[in-house]
């Protein structure tokens, strides 16, 4: 993994751990944790995300999807792996024309041709928070 990616990505372990819990620290200041401008979206959709987040079940939602990721679905993952399984749906891979995303892992859409049979890849014209 990329050093930038490892240096930017370090919210994937945090929000994964079981034993000191994201949530309380999260919780305490929801602002300073999220951050985020009215600027990037319409004012009513601004006041959701401000709800959301100050929601503790939403914290605990998104911490367990975290969670999941570092468990169960890399068990289910290794799985599929092993035994050769792919998507056979069609799969559409994108990402922001502004993001780094690219710059980070390469190719977005690259990992996908292992999981799946039929992948296609946009970019698209749109900014990042």
């Amino acid at each position: 993994m990329p050093w930038r990616a490892v240096r930017l990505g370090w919210h994937w372990f945090f929000l994964g751990q079981t034993e000191k819990p994201a949530e309380k620290f999260i919780n305490r200041d929801p602002h300073a944790w999220y951050g985020g401008l009215p600027d990037h979206c319409a004012a009513e959709m601004f006041s959701d995300y401000l709800a959301a987040r100050r929601d503790p079940k939403v914290v605990h939602a998104v911490c367990e999807d975290y969670r999941a990721g570092l468990t169960v679905d890399r068990r289910d993952d290794e799985k599929d792996k092993t035994t050769g399984h792919k998507l056979q749906c069609p799969v559409l891979v994108t990402w922001g024309k502004h993001d780094d995303l690219p710059d980070l892992y390469g190719d977005p859409a690259a990992p996908w041709h292992e999981w799946a049979t039929d992948v296609q890849a946009r970019e698209l014209d749109a900014d990042t928070m």
